[in-house]
């Protein structure tokens, strides 16, 4: 589908997301890297402010990595 509409897999992959359960899907605390991508789904409408424990956990998860050796 993606190719026949000359979109990228991901959007399509998001976009359907988004219509079967209602939740917006992509990056609002804008984290995302080159090298890591994050996608949080959440409810239209919702801002950075409203996701506290998300960005608790994600620094978190970046505080605990490891790097690759």
């Amino acid at each position: 589908m993606a190719a026949a509409i000359g979109m990228e897999v991901r959007e399509v992959q998001i976009a359907a997301a988004q219509q079967y359960v209602g939740l917006m899907a992509g990056d609002p605390l804008g984290v995302s890297t080159p090298e890591a991508g994050v996608v949080i789904a959440h409810v239209p409408g919702m801002t950075p402010a409203d996701m506290p424990k998300v960005q608790e956990l994600l620094n978190h998860w970046a505080s605990t990595s490891k790097p690759e050796a």
